[in-house]
């Protein structure tokens, strides 16, 4: 699963885009390897992409070739809101330094049950209901963490989302050598960062005020 593998070694994002988009071409020509065709299904599988594109298939009819090259453009825009990096959870009873994924396509930033009960938070009481990618809707809880620590940037009583992840969600992290914690949109902007897909880092902004 070479896409996962160079989301978990922050390889340099030209060669992997210059990658994927050589195999988008071969796709579309006829011109591809078997086991290049495997990987694609492996990291769309691995990443929660291709239940996406399940149901469109079979009402639509797609070739195996142009459902390839939708699934390789799939993980080639996924890609682009997706870095890891290390973080310090703190909470109200002990601190961790955690290796997680930083995703524009989450809100909230979302801790497994396990590792929140590990910090210990503090529970606000207040039930979200989320709908994750296949379409199952999770309750969480929103809860409050003393501190997250993002590179030099310390946010103070953050609100998250804890709940049990599912299998596929571990997996999904495990891939790519991640502790259960995802860094959601909310939490990156506070920090005063952003996404730099090209060199697979936060960049930092700074602060907006109007």
């Amino acid at each position: 699963m070479w896409c996962l593998w160079w989301c978990r070694h922050n390889i340099d994002a030209n060669f992997a885009y210059i990658s994927l988009i050589s195999l988008y071409h071969k796709l579309s020509t006829g011109h591809t390897s078997q086991r290049s065709e495997r990987n694609v299904l492996w990291s769309a599988e691995a990443m929660g992409l291709s239940e996406v594109l399940q149901n469109w298939r079979k009402y639509l009819l797609l070739s195996e070739s142009f459902y390839l090259m939708l699934l390789v453009l799939l993980i080639m825009v996924t890609l682009l809101g997706l870095i890891i990096s290390d973080v310090i959870g703190v909470g109200f009873s002990k601190q961790k330094k955690l290796r997680v994924l930083f995703d524009t396509g989450a809100l909230m930033t979302m801790i497994d049950k396990q590792i929140a009960e590990e910090l210990q938070v503090n529970y606000t009481g207040k039930i979200i209901k989320i709908t994750v990618l296949d379409g199952h809707e999770i309750v969480a809880r929103e809860a409050i963490i003393r501190k997250l620590i993002i590179l030099d940037e310390e946010l103070n009583f953050e609100r998250i989302l804890v709940f049990d992840f599912p299998n596929k969600l571990v997996e999904k992290l495990k891939a790519m050598n991640c502790d259960n914690i995802v860094i959601g949109v909310l939490s990156i902007e506070a920090a005063g960062f952003v996404l730099d897909p090209q060199k697979k880092e936060l960049r930092k902004v700074g602060f907006f005020s109007i």
